[in-house]
């Protein structure tokens, strides 16, 4: 079976979940003896540098600038138009939500995966959102099959889209980290807390740290360090300021996998206040790293982390607090961290891209 991936998600710099889903479907992609081709001249994205990926793709690295990303677009937009109609595939798998081939003219059918209902969710915190949800409405519209990454995503969009259930195969995702080893990242404190990715919008980085700030004051030697997502704004060093934490908090750029884990490892606790996810891979790499883990008990969170993590109501800033100061009272040979890691046997990429064959498969009947 050959299947054409676009170039959407992958003309991005980023070790975000969804280039990484993609990847590790093409990177085991021997278990079905799929071949798989990424539609993609002009990247950056950090996934495509494994070796293993050469024969999928080819392209030239740019460096990212956000200048120059709507020609890079077009470019690769382009591109991927001309290979709806002359590649040879099956299956068409779009990474993402633009709906530029819809009315292309092509005669293969399409497979979209929805990761989640942020924007319809929470329309607030994005810009020119109603542009982007009619374009998913047409793509999840006229898709011949729908991918959700969990349960929870899938109610989600019968809820909001009204699509027939039958159409919807849930397949969940997996983690990374557990078969590589962690490499040292220096500068790092002793004793600190973990919060991993974007930190805006409902990703309640803010209400998360008014919940700490006090246990950041009280406990001298406690630290917390934020990995990924970009540097402090304004606004956030101006609230770490006022609350005398300042120098109590970190931020730690990586880019390898293996300086990721290290960072699970040697934290006391992994936070993830999310107010919603479609799936969250941090939750899994959590616990392939041995970390005590805390988790908002919202949207898919519960579904994904089971008996593995504790919860506490995202919406709370005393919740959190008291989740994380319980996460302070455990050692990494506690009931959570064996629990997560029964939790994580439930998870793997050949189970994701066997799920997903099959779904291919479906397309094609």
């Amino acid at each position: 079976m050959r299947v054409l991936y676009d170039h959407q998600i992958f003309q991005m710099q980023n070790f975000g979940g969804i280039s990484r889903y993609f990847t590790e479907l093409m990177l085991n992609r021997d278990y079905t003896k799929t071949d798989c081709k990424i539609s993609l001249l002009f990247s950056s994205n950090e996934h495509l540098k494994n070796k293993a990926l050469k024969k999928s793709t080819s392209y030239f690295p740019i460096k990212y600038n956000k200048k120059y990303y709507r020609y890079i677009n077009f470019i690769n937009k382009h591109f991927s138009n001309i290979n709806l109609m002359i590649a040879d595939y099956d299956i068409f798998h779009p990474t993402f939500y633009e709906d530029y081939y819809i009315n292309n003219n092509f005669n293969k059918p399409y497979v979209i995966t929805v990761y989640d209902l942020i924007n319809e969710k929470y329309p607030e915190y994005f810009h020119n959102n109603e542009v982007f949800i009619n374009k998913k409405r047409r793509v999840i519209t006229n898709a011949k099959r729908i991918i959700s990454i969990s349960e929870n995503t899938k109610k989600d969009i019968i809820d909001y889209y009204n699509v027939d259930e039958s159409k919807i195969d849930v397949t969940y995702l997996a983690e990374s980290l557990s078969s590589i080893q962690s490499i040292r990242t220096n500068d790092l404190p002793k004793n600190y807390l973990l919060y991993v990715g974007k930190r805006s919008g409902y990703k309640n980085f803010e209400r998360f740290y008014k919940g700490i700030n006090k246990i950041l004051v009280s406990e001298q030697d406690l630290y917390l360090v934020c990995a990924g997502g970009g540097d402090f704004n304004y606004l956030e060093k101006q609230m770490f300021n006022e609350n005398n934490t300042a120098h109590k908090i970190k931020y730690i750029s990586f880019n390898s996998d293996a300086k990721l884990k290290f960072l699970y490892e040697n934290a006391i606790a992994f936070i993830f206040p999310s107010l919603y996810e479609g799936f969250g891979i941090p939750v899994l790499e959590s616990f392939a790293s041995g970390c005590v883990t805390c988790l908002s008990n919202t949207s898919s969170l519960k579904e994904i982390g089971g008996k593995g993590a504790l919860y506490f109501d995202p919406y709370s800033s005393d919740d959190i607090k008291s989740c994380v100061q319980h996460a302070l009272t455990l050692d990494k040979s506690n009931h959570y961290t064996n629990a997560g890691s029964n939790e994580l046997t439930k998870y793997s990429w050949k189970q994701t891209l066997n799920e997903t064959y099959d779904i291919y498969k479906k397309c094609l009947e």
